[in-house]
């Protein structure tokens, strides 16, 4: 999972621009990432965050925070593409807003370091509380609500017998 409170709001209006031709949209959009937002801490006391100089983040809980984190996701699943690391680390990325799963055979490690340093040059950042590598043959992961957990008989293959890994 990515914290997406850090991505930078000049970067994702960029995204959002390629996408988006019509100016006033592209303004509501600016607007709605300046908006001051009211919190509540532990301990229930109100704080407000956001507002007019904040430059980082979206809206946690906002309508748009999914529809916009899709969109700055996509620089990473893009940069994927086109090094090929698909095929380099044997592996797939599923992805959604700020959550996502690579599926690699073999390659688990390598994957997920180079996910944390491309993430870091988006500004982003990995939440490591949430980032594991498991395997996905044999141990069971979270997704988007699920309960992940694959169940198959045992094969002669050593490709088929565990070696396949994720970094979630």
């Amino acid at each position: 999972m990515l914290s997406f409170d850090s991505i930078p709001h000049d970067d994702l209006l960029k995204s959002v621009a390629r996408r988006v031709a019509d100016g006033s949209v592209l303004r509501l959009i600016k607007l709605w990432l300046k908006a001051p937002i009211e919190e509540r801490d532990r301990d229930g006391k109100r704080r407000i965050v956001g507002g007019k100089k904040n430059k980082l983040g979206t809206p946690q809980g906002g309508v748009a925070s999914p529809l916009l984190a899709n969109i700055y996701m996509n620089r990473f699943l893009k940069h994927w593409r086109l090094t090929g690391r698909g095929v380099a680390f044997r592996a797939h990325v599923v992805a959604y807003a700020d959550d996502f799963v690579i599926l690699s055979c073999g390659h688990a490690a390598e994957a997920l370091a180079w996910t944390k340093e491309v993430m870091t040059k988006l500004g982003l950042t990995i939440n490591e509380s949430k980032t594991s590598l498991k395997n996905a043959r044999r141990e069971r992961f979270d997704f988007l609500g699920y309960c992940v957990l694959q169940r198959h008989k045992e094969r002669r293959s050593a490709r088929r017998n565990g070696t396949c890994r994720t970094a979630a």
